[in-house]
């Protein structure tokens, strides 16, 4: 059976951070859709970026094409296991981080999502990309997590 069109999108999200992400801060860092999520810090090691499909619509475009909506909810978690208070720049480093997965994400002049290798105009372009959450001020100073969460709208257009 195959996958929604949706749950193919996060995949792609998962396979695309994972090719760009080279320089990795440890063995347990990691990219993954996972279908169930529970965040406990007791297990949390590394930095983790958790994908997530959250919406999707679609409507006609012109007499012809369709036009395909989809949002994909993108968190990432990280522990601060240091001693002591937390440190502001290991907090900046990964809203910065943040800041390069977005704009990853986000950038509608880069290839498109899922675009057929023998046509690179079809495929999905990010209408929008945005930190909703740049980080979670109650999980870092109650659980010492980084908790940042962004949202991109991913937009194609195919034949009706």
């Amino acid at each position: 059976m195959a996958d929604a069109r949706i749950v193919e999108i996060g995949d792609a999200v998962v396979t695309l951070v994972g090719n760009e992400w080279v320089t990795r801060g440890g063995p347990d860092d990691a990219v993954s859709a996972p279908f169930e999520f529970e965040l406990d810090t007791a297990k949390l090691a590394g930095r983790q970026v958790w994908v997530f499909p959250s919406a999707y619509s679609g409507g006609p475009a012109t007499r012809g094409d369709d036009q395909n909506d989809y949002t994909i909810v993108v968190t990432v978690a990280e522990l601060y296991t240091a001693a002591g208070p937390i440190d502001p720049l290991w907090v900046r480093a990964r809203i910065a981080w943040c800041e390069w997965l977005l704009n990853l994400l986000g950038d509608p002049r880069a290839g498109r999502l899922l675009a057929d290798a023998d046509d690179p105009d079809t495929g999905l372009w990010p209408q929008e990309a945005e930190a909703t959450t740049v980080y979670d001020l109650e999980e870092l100073s109650e659980r010492r997590l980084f908790f940042s969460v962004l949202t991109v709208h991913y937009r194609e257009q195919v034949e009706g």
